[in-house]
């Protein structure tokens, strides 16, 4: 006699495999983009690089002509950046993982995939919102001709 499989079963199937495809393909495509955009963390901080600063690559904030006060000013918020990134990142990294062990898990626990997907998606939100802040706040120290260059610089990271 055919083993017959319940269409629960097949939807549950292809609900987890829908959302590990979300997590390892959408969502951190989406999230570099925006990386990009704010231009202020590379993708691969984003992805599970390692928590410390990296600058939109295509920012040359020497080429800015900054001043050594606007450069301290900088510098200090990029090292406000790296405090908060390396506070947040790891345990994004610790969530995820356990996510998807539970998602690749026969008896994963669908209360606790919730708890974390809601977890990893708000420590994803406070740690774009950290760096639009460090962004903003590091343009706040330019001048308007120098944040016009600043402009040109991460323009195409809108596109």
């Amino acid at each position: 006699m055919p083993h017959v499989i319940h269409p629960t079963v097949i939807e549950n199937v292809i609900d987890q495999t829908a959302l590990h495809q979300a997590l390892n393909f959408v969502i951190p495509r989406f999230f570099s983009r925006l990386a990009q955009a704010v231009g202020i963390v590379s993708a691969g901080l984003l992805l599970g690089g390692s928590p410390a600063f990296a600058s939109h690559p295509d920012v040359d904030w020497g080429g800015l002509n900054l001043s050594s006060q606007q450069s301290q000013q900088i510098n200090q918020v990029e090292a406000q950046w790296k405090v908060t990134a390396g506070q947040i990142i790891p345990q994004i990294k610790q969530d995820k993982s356990e996510l998807l062990r539970l998602l690749n898990s026969p008896n994963g626990d669908q209360r606790r995939i919730m708890e974390l997907q809601g977890r990893i998606n708000s420590n994803k939100s406070r740690l774009h919102n950290a760096a639009m802040q460090s962004y903003l706040k590091k343009k706040e120290y330019l001048s308007p001709d120098q944040q016009q260059q600043l402009q040109r610089m991460i323009g195409p990271a809108f596109h």
